[in-house]
């Protein structure tokens, strides 16, 4: 009996399914990474503001800040984990365009990877820079 000979129409659907997967993870760091730093620019500006600061004890101002430590960590853990799936797509898919002989697509996929490690490092390091800020204005 002749065996059916494969078809790529099945790589092409994984292909499709990963490139997808890549978007929304990169959706989801870029959405923690904005909101944790607009949550904690709302903190600043209201820790700016004299009538507000008049209105919160010391004792509550340490309570508002641990929560806002243990979001920024939460935020970075996060974002870290999910770029470390993106690439483990990337390499998926690098590996999916050789199969498929799409290697013009798969030429500037290791740079790719540097990249997106670099990006999350600078998505936490600007994390860390608005806690930072935020606890100077909560300081005083």
């Amino acid at each position: 009996m002749n065996q059916p000979e494969p078809t790529a129409e099945p790589l092409l659907a994984l292909y499709t399914v990963t490139n997808n997967y890549i978007v929304q993870y990169r959706d989801l760091a870029f959405r923690a990474a904005v909101i944790t730093i607009g949550m904690l620019g709302a903190c600043i500006g209201l820790g700016l503001n004299d009538r507000f600061r008049a209105l919160w004890s010391q004792q509550s101002r340490g309570v508002l800040l641990s929560i806002l430590v243990i979001v920024v960590i939460s935020a970075e853990v996060f974002i870290c984990i999910i770029n470390g799936k993106c690439v483990s797509l990337k390499r998926r898919r690098a590996s999916l365009e050789k199969i498929l002989a799409l290697e013009i697509y798969a030429e500037g996929t290791k740079d790719t990877f540097v990249y997106n490690w670099g990006l999350a490092i600078a998505f936490c390091g600007l994390i860390m820079l608005t806690t930072f800020l935020a606890l100077v204005a909560f300081s005083h």
